[in-house]
């Protein structure tokens, strides 16, 4: 969509949606009790907009990643502010040539083998939504560091270092030859468990996340439009 001299571009659907879900989600942050966590449908929204930026942000114009930088403005405001920042910081790296060389990208890939469970399960949802971003070098060993030893999203670690290959085979035969430091036995074992069950199942978390997450970008455009209509 070009635009005309002296005026901004006027943004995109896709940018209106990603504005409106962005703003949703600086409306409910606020409002969540300082520390506590922030109920599941503000992570919705937050993983909906990552979405949004990850297959349109190269056409947002600067409103959008205004409104991304006062969310992060807004997450700072937390004790443990870098993982509410996260998404924000993750949407406004679709504005580079190259996403993955921005800093939110590089501290996303180092937390997928998070020790605290929650922020592990948190990144690799993250991660789902921009896994045509992650390289194989990088997000394959701390993924199947998950299945080696960790209690929790040990199905969901296998599901998103899955996508990382083109062919299930090929993954297979990469997992197989990769050995752990730790929890080797364990880690043998589960490989045969998720071999049989198959790779889909694995990944029936993120396919209903994802789900619901195109849902709400379905929903916001049928808003807009009725608006505007």
């Amino acid at each position: 969509q070009m635009s005309l001299p002296g005026l901004e571009q006027a943004p995109t659907l896709g940018e209106r949606v990603f504005i409106q879900l962005a703003r949703q989600w600086n409306e409910a942050f606020a409002a969540v009790i300082h520390e506590h966590p922030p109920p599941r449908v503000v992570d919705e929204l937050a993983l909906t907009a990552i979405l949004l930026a990850r297959e349109h942000g190269a056409s947002f114009t600067d409103i959008a990643w205004r409104q991304a930088e006062a969310n992060i403005a807004l997450a700072e405001s937390r004790t443990v502010s870098w993982i509410d920042c996260l998404p924000w910081r993750l949407a406004a790296s679709a504005r580079l040539l190259e996403p993955r060389e921005g800093s939110g990208f590089k501290d996303l890939v180092s937390n997928l083998n998070h020790h605290n469970s929650s922020l592990r399960i948190w990144t690799m949802e993250l991660g789902w939504m921009l896994r045509p971003w992650l390289r194989r070098d990088t997000a394959l060993p701390p993924l199947l560091e998950n299945v080696a030893g960790t209690l929790a999203g040990v199905e969901m670690a296998w599901g998103l270092a899955g996508t990382l290959f083109d062919l299930e085979e090929h993954f297979h035969a990469a997992a197989g030859s990769w050995r752990p430091v730790d929890y080797a036995e364990q880690y043998a074992e589960r490989v045969v468990l998720f071999r049989e069950s198959g790779l889909l199942s694995t990944q029936a978390h993120f396919w209903m996340m994802e789900a619901t997450c195109r849902r709400l970008i379905a929903d916001a455009a049928i808003n807009i439009h009725n608006i505007g209509a």
